[in-house]
């Protein structure tokens, strides 16, 4: 038995996807889609987290999915490469990302300057637009954790944290931020069950948007900076839940 899931694109054209008896994602495209349009398609699915962290992909069985050959889904996988989504290894072919302990410590020190940075820099170019940005998503999120809707978690704080960089008005603040942008995209869905962490996240979004509001941006990058390394431990742990070293 199949669930039948619509995607409304751009041009309001509606796209169907199956979800086989796994729980996994089976898209149905009616035309011959794009490389961009399939890899759209495949960050989607492993942001949602049909496929596992540390997943080997069948390349055969996503072709056939997709309705292409093989060559345009190389390139989709090359394409997830860069994002660092996927990983591809000699004679073990193409695999979503996983991290051990020393990256994920890298990567969050990482994302720590690059979003503090951001935030400051928002701040100081569009405060306003950037509190109103902020109050709205953070109230959808508490709606849908409210609400118990948790699939919807992850995408939501994803959102939050990106207007920091859409306000902040500097392409290579942008173009740093995509080094680890969709990597954290998936792993908040792995987060999704704790309702602890997800109020604790909620909270953290409620005072950031206070200090800003106040001015005391000092005060809002340190409780942010908090806020990603509270994350960190978390992460550690359901990577390692997720993919077990042998």
């Amino acid at each position: 038995m199949s669930l039948g899931i619509a995607y409304e694109k751009a041009n309001s054209r509606k796209e169907k996807a199956n979800v086989d008896d796994s729980g996994r994602r089976v898209l149905d495209i009616k035309r011959k889609p794009t490389v961009h349009l399939v890899a759209d398609r495949l960050r989607e699915a492993i942001i949602e987290g049909h496929f596992a962290i540390g997943e080997p992909l069948n390349e055969a069985q996503l072709a056939q999915e997709f309705n292409v050959s093989r060559t345009p889904l190389r390139e989709v996988f090359r394409i997830l490469e860069t994002e660092r989504l996927l990983s591809a290894e000699p004679y073990r072919g193409v695999r979503v990302f996983t991290m051990d302990d020393e990256e994920t410590e890298e990567i969050t020190a990482f994302r720590i300057h690059i979003e503090t940075v951001a935030l400051r820099e928002a701040a100081r170019l569009a405060k306003e637009p950037l509190l109103a940005d902020l109050r709205e998503v953070t109230g959808r999120i508490e709606k849908v954790v409210s609400a118990g809707q948790r699939d919807l978690f992850a995408a939501l704080d994803t959102e939050f944290h990106d207007v920091f960089v859409a306000h902040a008005g500097n392409r290579y603040i942008g173009r740093a931020f995509n080094l680890f942008r969709w990597r954290f995209a998936a792993l908040r869905h792995l987060l999704k069950q704790d309702e602890q962490i997800l109020e604790r996240s909620c909270n953290g979004h409620r005072q950031i948007i206070e200090m800003v509001a106040q001015d005391r941006i000092d005060d809002a990058c340190e409780i942010l900076r908090d806020h990603i390394q509270n994350g960190k431990k978390r992460f550690m742990q359901s990577l390692k839940e997720a993919h077990p070293q042998k």
